[in-house]
């Protein structure tokens, strides 16, 4: 009864650190109740360890129904890409059936003893080695999580599958190896320099993932600093034309004084009022969408978009806040270019109905930012329609990357001939 409980306490310690080690290098979406996420793969895994595995006694079986759970898991409850999750899934499979077989190995060498006397021992030799699988990947997985620290992964589609394929492989071929040792049907000189090969490459495709992950962030973040560059020319542009229509207000302004004086001088107060709406309505009417934040660059950003849309006749109705203090203003005024100039160049493919809604409000720990523009309808596309390609589209998504960055959600949506951009950044 006792050795019972020594092995289903090491089924516990496992199934602990599998848990631990992918919510730790994921992340949770939602880090309310973690407990309960916790104990549903705790519950799921133990049913695979105890129940199935005794009904069906395979280790390759027992390995496909915790990847299924731990890729259920993963889809569910924690963040990152979909080949992020299958990477990591089958990593850590990798490493469990890499570090269990080279224990059993080198304790059956050292004991002279096959798999099922090594798995029937009722002594000390059989808590060594589930004492040192479960610390060796324990190791493993604290080392794992000490080079992620924190970083993202950027490659594309073609990338990502040909790493998942060397990764499916040595899963195959570690499950392979440890059913090889488990029917008795293998060489020890063999399956070790099978086993450190497996672990070489495992490494060296590791550190590969990671240059390319670099290399690709690299190339993104070159290609957003050339497109901030560009963004930042247009917004000395639209600066000027607005210094330029400053100077020709404040021209315009002491002749219309002069004129107004001359009016009330001869008592024509009816003409002197009608002339002074005029002047406030023609010569003043182009600030009073203005908005005056406590980040003069946010303010820029806003004001000279306003401006922009007023040149292009593109009809108004904002309701702006205050409360973007406290996140980078560098940052808040990238996302807002690029959701008005996404918003700008939809109502410009537009002869009429030109217009742009924008809303930016706190709620509840959030700063919601709702832009919403004309546009001619049709399928929701997220991807640049430019000829450059290569210098565009990066709009939606340094959008998305922001409010990911900042714990929030992003919406884009099609609502009949009307584009929906809906962001939710948590403050901090």
């Amino acid at each position: 009864m006792i050795w019972d409980m020594v092995e289903i306490a090491a089924c516990i310690v496992e199934t602990v650190l599998i848990v631990d080690f992918l919510g730790k290098y994921l992340g949770y979406k939602d880090k309310t109740k973690v407990w309960l996420k916790c104990l549903i793969f705790f519950v799921l895994e133990m049913i695979n360890l105890l129940v199935l595995s005794e009904i069906i006694q395979s280790e390759i079986v027992s390995s496909v129904v915790l990847i299924a759970i731990s890729l259920g898991y993963s889809c569910v409850f924690l963040k990152g890409s979909i080949f992020e999750k299958i990477f990591i899934v089958f990593f850590n499979i990798v490493m469990i059936l890499v570090v269990n077989t080279l224990v059993l190995t080198l304790f059956g060498g050292a004991l002279d003893a096959d798999l099922d006397e090594l798995a029937m021992m009722r002594n000390s030799a059989r808590v060594m080695i589930l004492v040192t699988t479960k610390f060796l990947y324990f190791l493993c997985t604290r080392l794992m999580l000490k080079v992620k620290r924190g970083d993202s992964y950027s490659l594309s589609s073609k990338e990502w599958l040909s790493v998942l394929g060397i990764f499916a492989l040595t899963l195959l071929v570690g499950v392979m190896m440890f059913e090889a040792v488990w029917k008795k049907e293998y060489n020890e000189y063999v399956l070790s320099v099978l086993a450190v090969g497996l672990i070489l490459i495992n490494v060296i495709t590791y550190m590969l993932l990671r240059k390319l992950s670099r290399d690709n962030a690299q190339k993104t973040e070159m290609a957003m600093l050339q497109l901030q560059v560009s963004e930042q020319k247009e917004r000395m542009k639209e600066i000027d034309i607005m210094y330029n229509e400053i100077l020709q207000i404040r021209h315009d302004i002491r002749k219309c004084i002069n004129s107004a004086a001359v009016l009330l001088q001869q008592k024509k107060y009816s003409e002197a009022e009608k002339y002074l709406g005029e002047l406030s309505t023609e010569k003043l009417g182009t600030v009073k969408e203005y908005y005056v934040m406590k980040s003069g660059v946010v303010s820029a950003v806003i004001n000279s978009k306003l401006s922009e849309c007023k040149r292009n006749n593109i009809r108004l109705d904002t309701e702006v806040s205050d409360c973007t203090d406290g996140f980078p203003e560098m940052e808040i005024s990238i996302l807002l270019s690029n959701l008005f100039d996404n918003a700008i160049e939809s109502c410009m493919k537009l002869n009429d109905g030109r217009y742009l809604s924008l809303r930016i409000n706190e709620h509840m720990g959030y700063v919601s930012i709702l832009m919403k523009n004309s546009c001619s309808g049709g399928k929701l596309l997220l991807k640049t329609t430019k000829a450059d390609k290569k210098n565009h589209g990066f709009g939606i998504k340094t959008i998305c990357e922001i409010a990911e960055k900042y714990n929030g959600i992003h919406n884009f949506n099609v609502a009949g001939n009307e584009f929906i951009a809906d962001i939710w950044l948590k403050k901090q």
